[in-house]
């Protein structure tokens, strides 16, 4: 542990405290990277799209700048349980694993001791937040670089049309560019979008506009409704909080509705209301994942449950019923439930708990970006699993992403992000 004559010499910028968090603000930024760096070679190399050694790797340093972090500056108390809540969260589908003889999933795993470290990190720090704008905007360019090599027939595989997909725009497949699918595309894109038009909105210079009107376009492009509806509305969130600050915990109200409203809406009209088109489909998914959690509500059936080798045991086919049964459930509670039960629902209400306190305690343009991300993953976790899902780990980009921002904090104002002690 640090003393308290090296946490005044850090506020004082003396050698002894200024190095000290120098080096914490460069091993939580490596965290960052590095996980940022798994997801992105995951989309460009296909060997690497399952949970394998990467994630395994990913998870050994992240847990030794935990180690780090935590012994060389005692975190606060609520960024103590906070890194706590995000570890059980994620580490939640390993207990539901190990009861059903499951494979340990390496890539939640992973993910649990990044976003400990990001949290235990300096909060100060804008490196996990900068870092997560540039990936989104390197995405975005590489996803339409694919996407223009696909329209002229260089490529395959970064163009959904209908033959796959559910819609073409004026005879324009959607895109889904280096991530696989249009949707988890577009949910990157879009928390990238809000996270630059923040930082834009706070700054007011020309410059600070480019990175989103670089997301902005192949965003528009994966025809993903959500998404696309989601970024434009957490965008004019920020406005509106921007002018006025009180209505900010509407807003994070507002998060937690959109979560869990569409499958309730679907639940309770459904049998007299057809509201499959309005949710694309989904309500099959949602049903499905009721059935499941049915099977096993107090432990859930583990990270492997709705795959292929899943539906197999029970000695069905996926493409039996209702013509689909799905990978996932849509939803991110339902989800939780069906891979860990009680315990899983537990720990995601601590990880909301630690969301909405971040929301609500900070100001300025910090609070109205962490506001409107809850709403971005609300409205996504409604209809998605934005929080990661364990057999892929691309999907692990976007959380990682959302607990940077959350992490963070500073101010937005680029003249004035200069990392203090922490």
């Amino acid at each position: 542990m640090t003393s308290a004559s090296d946490i005044d010499a850090a506020r004082s910028g003396s050698p002894a405290g200024g190095d000290m968090n120098s080096v914490r603000i460069t091993v939580q930024a490596i965290v960052m990277v590095v996980i940022v760096v798994r997801c992105v070679m995951a989309m460009l190399v296909p060997g690497l799209r399952q949970p394998g050694w990467p994630d395994v790797l990913v998870g050994l340093v992240a847990a030794a700048a935990i180690v780090f972090l935590a012994t060389t500056r005692r975190p606060t108390r609520a960024r103590g349980w906070a890194a706590v809540a995000v570890t059980a969260f994620w580490g939640s589908t390993t207990f539901s694993a190990l009861l059903h003889g499951q494979g340990i999933p390496v890539a939640s795993v992973a993910m649990a001791l990044v976003a400990a470290a990001l949290i235990l990190g300096p909060p100060l720090s804008p490196w996990p937040l900068r870092i997560s704008v540039l990936t989104g905007a390197v995405v975005a360019v590489l996803s339409l670089v694919a996407g223009l090599l696909g329209l002229l027939g260089v490529v395959k595989g970064p163009l959904y049309g209908t033959a796959v997909y559910q819609r073409e725009t004026l005879g324009l497949p959607a895109l889904s560019g280096i991530a696989g699918h249009p949707n988890t595309l577009a949910q990157i894109l879009g928390l990238a979008l809000l996270i630059a038009a923040a930082i834009a909105l706070a700054n007011r210079r020309i410059g600070a506009v480019i990175l989103p009107l670089v997301i902005l376009l192949p965003l528009l492009w994966t025809q993903s409704r959500t998404s696309v509806a989601a970024a434009v509305a957490c965008v004019v969130l920020l406005l509106l909080q921007i002018r006025w600050p009180a209505m900010r915990p509407y807003v994070v109200g507002g998060a937690l509705v959109a979560a869990v409203l569409p499958p309730m809406v679907h639940f309770a009209v459904g049998r007299v209301l057809d509201v499959n088109s309005v949710f694309n489909g989904r309500p099959i998914a949602w049903d499905t994942g009721r059935f499941v959690v049915s099977l096993s509500p107090i432990t859930g059936s583990g990270p492997e449950v709705m795959s292929e080798d899943f539906w197999e045991v029970l000695g069905r086919s996926r493409t039996d019923g209702a013509g689909w049964l799905p990978l996932h459930a849509h939803n991110e509670v339902i989800e939780t439930i069906a891979q860990s039960g009680v315990v899983g629902v537990v720990t995601l209400l601590g990880v909301v708990l630690v969301g909405v306190t971040a929301a609500l305690q900070r100001s300025g343009s910090n609070a109205a970006l962490a506001a409107a991300t809850l709403v971005f993953l609300g409205l996504q976790a409604g209809v998605e699993v934005p929080l990661g899902l364990t057999y892929f780990p691309i999907g692990f980009l976007l959380p990682a992403m959302a607990v940077a921002v959350l992490a963070y904090g500073g101010p937005l104002e680029w003249r004035r992000l200069r990392p203090g002690p922490g």
